[in-house]
């Protein structure tokens, strides 16, 4: 999980340069970590599921509740955590903007990557960003527990 973590911090980073500061790609591949996420607890939790068909009708349907009840916690909070990651970033990316004028000419490559204000951006343009800033963590925590949910459901057979 370690290199996926790596991965989508890269991701996030580079992402937010085509958007102006807004993590668009990081919603849209929300789906494919959601369902990323639950592929990799499965094995995780595939102890509870053998364990049921051990068990007495009774505690077979309490095991396999509390399995599918581990995946989904493990997926909504990898999905928080991937949604306050990328907030990190866009929020330090703002922060560099707003602190970091452009008339200290850093040079025009750390000016191009300070992209959510410049200098040409309406009142309304920065108002625009920063509310799509506002929005998008739970907009990227639905698409993530979304792709697990539908991963989920095509990968089990109802029992």
């Amino acid at each position: 999980m370690t290199v996926i973590a790596l991965f989508y911090i890269a991701f996030t980073v580079i992402g937010l340069r085509p958007f102006k500061g807004i993590p668009i790609a990081n919603i849209a591949l929300g789906f494919l970590l959601g369902a990323l996420i639950i592929r990799r607890f499965e094995a995780k939790n595939r102890l509870l599921i053998s364990q049921a068909g051990e068990a007495p009708n009774h505690q077979a349907a309490d095991l396999v509740r509390l399995y599918y009840q581990n995946l989904l916690r493990d997926l909504v909070s990898w999905a928080i955590m991937a949604a306050g990651v990328t907030m990190v970033i866009c929020w330090t990316q703002l922060i560099g903007a707003i602190l970091i004028p452009r008339s200290l000419q850093l040079g025009p490559v750390v000016a191009d990557w300070i992209f959510l204000i410049s200098p040409s951006d309406s009142l309304l343009e920065f108002r625009t960003r920063l509310f799509a800033m506002l929005i998008s963590p739970g907009l990227q925590i639905l698409t993530t527990v979304f792709g697990g949910v539908v991963a989920v459901l095509f990968t089990h057979k109802k029992a």
